[in-house]
């Protein structure tokens, strides 16, 4: 066997490498999936609240007042969101956050679709998306080293690093299409 071709177990498999090591759990596999799907759906209903807003108002400070309405509840949330981490399991406060970010989109957009939205639809979504994810964020910090064991965390933090950084592209271009 060369030096450049992977190592392989007993049944032909590739071995993960240390970089890719969290991927060979299929917890941290699941959660990856999920938070690819979750992170990507996040980004493009920001790009798609912007553009609605625009679309709705045509005032270039409406924009900012879409970015102010998330992001102020989501730093609010997030301190008192540990505490929800604290006392709840991790796991269903993130299925429900995720459930709920979803049906406010879905919201927005079925709110669309007929032709009945307003802008103070748009903020009021984009509230209710921040406090959302601000309860979000301390609970996927408190599940997330439960996803691999200590040797594969390092791996675990550096793929959901590139996840964070892809959906911030992907989302936004696929949303311009």
């Amino acid at each position: 066997m060369s030096t450049t071709e992977p190592s392989q177990d007993r049944s032909g498999r590739p071995r993960p490498t240390r970089r890719t090591i969290a991927l060979a759990y299929r917890p941290f596999r699941i959660y990856f999936t999920g938070s690819v799907l979750a992170m990507n759906a996040l980004r493009l209903g920001a790009v798609v609240q912007g553009l609605l807003i625009w679309d709705l108002t045509g005032s270039v400070l409406s924009l900012g007042v879409i970015a102010a309405v998330v992001a102020l509840p989501m730093m609010i949330v997030n301190v008192f969101g540990g505490v929800l981490a604290d006392r709840f399991e991790a796991r269903n406060i993130l299925g429900g956050s995720s459930l709920v970010g979803a049906t406010l989109l879905v919201t927005l957009g079925v709110l669309d679709l007929n032709g009945i939205v307003e802008p103070w639809h748009v903020v009021t979504i984009a509230i209710l998306s921040g406090l959302v994810a601000g309860a979000d964020q301390p609970s996927l910090q408190a599940y997330f080293p439960s996803l691999v064991s200590g040797a594969a965390l390092k791996s675990a933090i550096t793929i959901n690093g590139s996840l964070l950084a892809s959906a911030s592209v992907v989302a936004p271009t696929l949303g311009d299409c």
